[in-house]
């Protein structure tokens, strides 16, 4: 099991998975939350995660939100302690996505100089002979 595909932050939530059919209404969106923590770790802009206590008619209940999303509701020692995983796995990640963004890094860098040697390339081939395309004739006459 792991963070990739949400099945850690499933396990380690200890909620049902979203959607819960669950009578209590506790849930939490695991892939949602990889995404977050994958976005985080690759500096992709992305929304804010809180909680916040749930105005409803049990005032135990507590969400996790981000975005236009409810990504979790549970207790607030359950939501707490999904933090605290959250937190735990994107640090555990760190130096992963470091060396992946300069893997990506150091692959733009070698695309952008093959662009400018292709470019170079094509600016410096000359025309031989005729161009069905293009009527160089008239071109020089005017």
């Amino acid at each position: 099991m792991g963070y990739a595909d949400g099945s850690a932050i499933l396990e380690n939530s200890g909620l049902p998975a979203f959607p819960s059919s669950e009578p209590s209404g506790v849930y939490v969106m695991h892939y949602r939350l990889a995404v977050f923590i994958y976005l985080r770790l690759f500096r992709f802009q992305t929304y804010s995660v809180r909680r916040e206590r749930v105005n409803t008619y049990k005032p135990d209940r507590w969400s996790l939100t981000g975005g236009d999303y409810t990504l979790a509701v549970g207790t607030e020692n359950q939501i707490d302690l999904l933090i605290a995983d959250l937190d735990r796995h994107q640090e555990s990640e760190i130096e992963n996505a470091l060396r992946l963004r300069g893997n990506a890094e150091a692959l733009q860098s070698r695309y952008m100089k093959f662009l400018q040697q292709l470019d170079y390339a094509i600016a410096s081939r000359r025309l031989r002979g005729r161009c069905d395309l293009v009527n160089f004739g008239d071109w020089w006459n005017n």
